[in-house]
């Protein structure tokens, strides 16, 4: 059996509006659910971290509310 994989670049989710890339990377995963299992790679997904503190250590994570 194959499973498809789904190659999204960052730059075709990313937008300067205001829950705009929410909303198309929302519609992303929609299309991808409609083929019934696929693995999605989302290419360049780093750049939407903050960069790292000179003091922060590859095995710390900033403190995120669970909700």
């Amino acid at each position: 059996a194959s499973i498809p994989m789904v190659y999204i670049p960052l730059e075709s989710v990313m937008s300067k509006y205001y829950g705009e890339s929410e909303k198309l990377l929302s519609e992303m995963f929609k299309a991808s659910e409609a083929l019934g299992g696929c693995i999605v790679f989302l290419d360049e997904v780093d750049s939407l971290a903050t960069t790292r503190g000179g003091d922060m250590h590859e095995v710390c994570t900033p403190n995120l509310p669970m909700t």
